[in-house]
């Protein structure tokens, strides 16, 4: 299939799979005590949102009652120039960026199989 190339996004530094869960906190402890990650944290009050390091790289994970569908956040350096390349190819933003309380800047669209791909940066 031959698609017309658009301009690409530089500055990644890095892919974060966000993967469902059914409990968050026995998943992110099962990732600790069983397979060795290492950093948790979660997010919410209830949380519903959390992650580990594992081998160096990220994974977060969100209770399935949060979640729509497979996610992926996508951390860059300039949020803002991204957010211009992804309006450019008439993608529709699901997610406005803005500030949000988890420290990050960031937006949201929906790919077509309804996976929410976030591209973020950190705020000030």
């Amino acid at each position: 299939m031959e698609t017309d190339r658009v301009a690409q996004i530089t500055g990644v530094k890095e892919i974060i799979p966000v993967v469902p869960t059914s409990n968050l906190l026995e998943t992110i402890e099962y990732y600790v005590s069983h397979l060795g990650a290492s950093e948790p944290w979660n997010f919410g009050e209830p949380p519903y949102y959390g992650g580990v390091r594992l081998a160096g790289k990220s994974i977060h994970f969100i209770n399935v009652s949060a979640a729509s569908g497979g996610e992926l956040y996508v951390w860059v350096e300039d949020v803002e120039s991204v957010l211009g390349l992804v309006q450019a190819t008439g993608a529709k933003i699901t997610s406005p960026l803005g500030k949000r309380p988890y420290g990050m800047r960031d937006f949201s669209v929906t790919d077509l199989d309804g996976m929410k791909v976030t591209f973020g940066e950190e705020s000030d």
